[in-house]
């Protein structure tokens, strides 16, 4: 039997240029992809929709009422978008869709992940593992959103090695851990929703696991 596996977009106007590229880039498995976006993001749904796939959308107006939240801790002019999508509500909703599939791939809007990504994670059998985010800006490096960061030898080597945390950025998780919630402290900022997810996949019994060969081009 096939492997089925539900790839969840998570997307803005800002990024709706690489829905396309995103899906070229997923399709090829067989898998179902789904684009998450707010219900005011026009030309993002758009794009979307002139592909073979599923459209959702959440209600921006709930979601400006989570960022007027007097907890909330970043920025809301410059990152808006990205900081909406870090909201866990929203995570947990395309948690919810993805219990008949037996992988989850998480791709954020502003991310894009290598030709051969997903064949990769899925070949290492994990039940949580993701890539690598890289950016180009001074202040980032390939590494961010893991800890332990990969070493140089890990990352000339591809490696696959266990670590604390890893981000959502481009993440594969099994249908055992897609019943771990996120969940909702004071609204984190978009670097750090996933760390207390990933210190409760711990406590749950499984590991996460962090793919030094799967670097994917982080945009912002």
């Amino acid at each position: 039997m096939a492997t089925k596996v539900l790839a969840v977009l998570l997307t803005s106007d800002k990024h709706a240029h690489l829905v396309r590229h995103v899906w070229d880039r997923v399709r090829i498995y067989d898998a179902d992809v789904i684009v998450v976006t707010e219900d005011n993001q026009k030309t993002a749904i758009e794009a979307a929709q002139g592909l073979p796939l599923e459209v959702a959308t959440v209600d921006y107006k709930k979601l400006d009422e989570y960022m007027t939240h007097p907890h909330f801790r970043h920025s809301i002019t410059h990152w808006r978008f990205r900081d909406l999508f870090s909201i866990a509500e929203t995570r947990n909703y395309y948690l919810g869709l993805a219990k008949d599939y037996d992988y989850l791939l998480h791709i954020d809007g502003d991310v894009l992940p290598p030709e051969d990504g997903l064949d990769k994670l899925l070949a290492e059998k994990k039940d949580h593992i993701g890539g690598i985010a890289y950016s180009d800006r001074p202040d980032k490096h390939k590494g961010w959103y893991v800890d332990p960061r990969p070493t140089e030898e890990q990352l000339q080597a591809g490696s696959v090695y266990e670590c604390a945390i890893i981000g959502g950025c481009f993440c594969l998780e099994s249908n055992r851990v897609i019943n771990i919630p996120y969940i909702l402290p004071d609204l984190q900022p978009v670097a750090s929703d996933a760390i207390p997810r990933c210190l409760d996949i711990v406590k749950a019994g499984f590991k996460n696991y962090c793919h030094a060969g799967v670097i994917c081009q982080h945009l912002t």
